[in-house]
């Protein structure tokens, strides 16, 4: 856990299970959200945005989109990363949450809201205690039309 305890206050009861990816590691929390707490100063790509993405999914109820609450340890999005988080998130994310703890990653944050204008709800929150409460919000939401071949590997 590089900080989602100190972060969340979380105990391990908070979460029923994990998947370590390239990049970071994906949370189930108890209330139904995914955290994805990345690997300080990573680079997200192509690949690392979709096996976080798809990590949400498994880890969320069957045939619904992954609420996600996203813990930015001054990471850095490349060109193919945030083309992932446009085209393949608008099939998997019902909504994405990015808790910043620093300026560095507040400033990222909202470059990243400016430039991108995702397909699904997003938003920067510094209290991650917000952040979680607005995620409940976009619990369940179904999977998108593209999203079963993105799962099964036959898109991108």
């Amino acid at each position: 856990m590089h900080g989602i305890a100190r972060t969340f206050r979380m105990t391990a009861t908070d979460y029923i299970r994990s998947i370590q990816c390239q990049s970071g590691v994906a949370y189930l929390h108890r209330d139904g959200y995914v955290v994805m707490d990345q690997v300080p100063r990573a680079t997200q790509t192509w690949e690392t945005a979709c096996e976080l993405m798809r990590a949400g999914v498994q880890l969320s109820e069957p045939g619904k989109r992954a609420a996600v609450v996203v813990l930015a340890n001054e990471s850095r999005t490349d060109r193919g990363a945030r083309r992932a988080f446009q085209e393949v998130g608008a099939e998997l994310l019902g909504c994405v949450a990015l808790v910043v703890r620093s300026k560095v990653s507040e400033v990222t944050g909202n470059f990243f809201l400016r430039i991108n204008n995702p397909p699904y709800p997003m938003r920067l929150f510094g209290d991650p205690a917000e952040a979680s409460s607005w995620v409940k919000e976009h619990i369940g939401q179904p999977l998108g039309p593209g999203a079963e071949a993105i799962l099964r590997g036959d898109a991108p």
